[in-house]
C-alpha cells in the first residue's frame, strides 16, 4: 500500500539502565549487499538512483549532516516504510517534521512520505545487514544535488535487534548517513511497561533522537562548539537532559520522559548552527 502523508500545520494531530556497548549508531562495513540491482518492487516510483544509493550504502551516521542542516539542499523529504502491522504514529511523524523544520536551513520545507507497507516479515532479530537488504528492496529516495532535495529513509521493522541483551534493548539505530531502523514491536513493548503516568511518549523520542545522529551529533560529523560527549556511551550527550542522552535509544528510555519529551540542549543547539542549521 502506498499513500503520500503531507504533514501540514492544518493536520490536527493527538499527538529503562543498559550497558555503554549498545549504540544507535554502526559502521556500514557491517553490511554486503548487492547495489547494483534495482530490486525496488514499486512500479509508479522513479527509477531509483544506483550511484545515490551505492554511495548511502558506503557511507555512516553523520557523513551527510551538511546536507540536512545547511541550505545548499533546499529541501528535506522523509519516506517512511513500514511492515505490516507496525506502521508510525502520525503525531510522532509530525514532531519529526516540525523539529527537522526549526533546526535545519530549509526554505523549501521538510516533508514526511509515509511510503510503502511491508509484508509481515516474522519478527525476526535483525542484525544490520538484514535490515539493509530490505531497505535495498522497498526505499526509493535518495538525495538529488540536481533538485536541491535531501532525504531520510526510517524503516519500521517487526521483531527486535539481534544486539539487544539482558543489559538492554535497541529501539532504534542509524546506520548509514541516510537510514535509520525503528524496531516497532520493542518500542511497544517498553511504551506498555512505562507504568509511570509518564508526560510523553516514546516514539517520537526515538525518532528525532536518531534524526540527530543523522545530523552529525555528537561528536560524529558535525563539530562540537564546546566539549558535551559521553564518551564512555559513543556519540551521545553528557546532559541527561538532551535528547541525544544514550538512554533516549534504549529500554531505559522512561528515564528521560517524566518531564515530557525530551528536546535538543543548548550544546546540540550550537552544534548545529554552527554547521549551517538555523
Amino acid at each position: 500500500m502506498r499513500y503520500v502523508c503531507e504533514m501540514t500545520l492544518l493536520l490536527l494531530l493527538a499527538c529503562a539502565g543498559t550497558s555503554d556497548q549498545l549504540d544507535d549508531t554502526a559502521p556500514s562495513s557491517d553490511t554486503d549487499t548487492d547495489t547494483d540491482s534495482d530490486s525496488d518492487t514499486d512500479t509508479d516510483e522513479p527509477p531509483v538512483d544506483a550511484d545515490q544509493r551505492a554511495e548511502n550504502l558506503a557511507s555512516g551516521p553523520g557523513d551527510y549532516a551538511a546536507d540536512f542542516l545547511a541550505g545548499t539542499y533546499t529541501s528535506l523529504q522523509i519516506e517512511v516504510d513500514y511492515v505490516a502491522g507496525h506502521a508510525p504514529d502520525g503525531a510522532a511523524l509530525e514532531h519529526l517534521r516540525s523539529t527537522l523544520a526549526e533546526l535545519c536551513d530549509k526554505p523549501d520545507g521538510v516533508e514526511i512520505l509515509l511510503d510503502d507497507e511491508v509484508p509481515d516479515q516474522g519478527s525476526p532479530a535483525w542484525s544490520y545487514a538484514t535490515a539493509q537488504a530490505l531497505e535495498v528492496t522497498w526505499r526509493d529516495r535518495y538525495r538529488s544535488p540536481d533538485t536541491g532535495v535531501a532525504v531520510m529513509y526510517y524503516l519500521y521493522v517487526d521483531g527486535h535487534s539481534e544486539s539487544d541483551t539482558e543489559a538492554g534493548r535497541i529501539l532504534g539505530y542509524a546506520y548509514h548517513g541516510s537510514s535509520l531502523v525503528m524496531f516497532a514491536e520493542t518500542m511497544a513493548d517498553v511504551s506498555g511497561g512505562l507504568l509511570l503516568g509518564l508526560g510523553a511518549s516514546v516514539e517520537p523520542t526515538v525518532l528525532v533522537h536518531e534524526a540527530g545522529h543523522l545530523l552529525g551529533l555528537v561528536n560524529n560529523g558535525v563539530d562540537m562548539v564546546e566539549d558535551h560527549q559521553d564518551t564512555a556511551h559513543g556519540h551521545h550527550d553528557v546532559s541527561e537532559d538532551c535528547i541525544m542522552f544514550w538512554a533516549a535509544e534504549t529500554d531505559a528510555i522512561g528515564d528521560l520522559l517524566g518531564a515530557g519529551t525530551p528536546d535538543f540542549d543548548a550544546e546540540c543547539r550550537a552544534d548545529m548552527r554552527a554547521a549551517g542549521g538555523r
